[in-house]
C-alpha cells in the first residue's frame, strides 16, 4: 500500500515531466479563497488535513528543486511548454509569474527574491534570443 505522499507521486504529479509544470499544476490545486490545496480524489481517499500536509511539502520540494535547476534546463523548458501552448516565450513566463502563486506556503529557505532573480534571467535570455524566421524567408 502507497502512501499518501508516494501515491500522489506516482498517480499524479509523475505526469508531469517538467519542475515548471509541476509548479504550475501545484499551483491550480490551491484555491484563491482560502489557500487551501483542494484535491478531491486524495481527499476522500486520505482525509483533507493529511493531503494539506502532504502538498504543501511536495509544493515546497518542487520550489527548491526549481531553485536548484541550472537556467539552461530552466530555458529549455521554457521554450518547449510556450510551442506547446502556443505562446510565446514572454507571454509564457508572465504566465508562470501572475501573481505570484508559483509560490509554496513554507519556502523552507528558499525565497521569494530568488525565485524573481530566476525569472528575471530567465527574462533577459528570452530577450536575447534572435526573432523567430518570417514565414516565406
Amino acid at each position: 500500500m502507497l502512501s499518501p505522499t508516494e501515491d500522489f507521486l506516482k498517480n499524479t504529479l509523475s505526469v508531469f515531466q517538467t519542475i515548471l509544470e509541476r509548479l504550475q499544476y501545484l499551483r491550480s490545486l490551491r484555491g484563491a479563497k482560502e489557500g487551501k490545496y483542494e484535491h478531491w480524489g486524495m481527499n476522500r481517499t486520505y482525509g483533507p488535513e493529511v493531503v494539506q500536509k502532504m502538498i504543501a511539502e511536495v509544493h515546497s520540494y518542487n520550489f527548491l528543486e526549481a531553485l536548484r535547476t541550472s537556467l539552461l534546463v530552466l530555458w529549455e523548458e521554457v521554450q518547449e511548454a510556450a510551442r506547446e501552448q502556443n505562446m510565446d516565450t514572454m507571454q509564457y513566463l508572465d504566465e508562470l509569474e501572475k501573481d505570484g502563486s508559483l509560490l509554496p506556503k513554507n519556502l523552507q529557505g528558499g525565497s521569494a527574491k530568488h525565485l524573481d532573480s530566476v525569472f528575471a534571467a530567465l527574462r533577459e535570455i528570452a530577450r536575447a534570443q534572435p526573432p523567430p524566421p518570417r514565414p516565406g524567408s
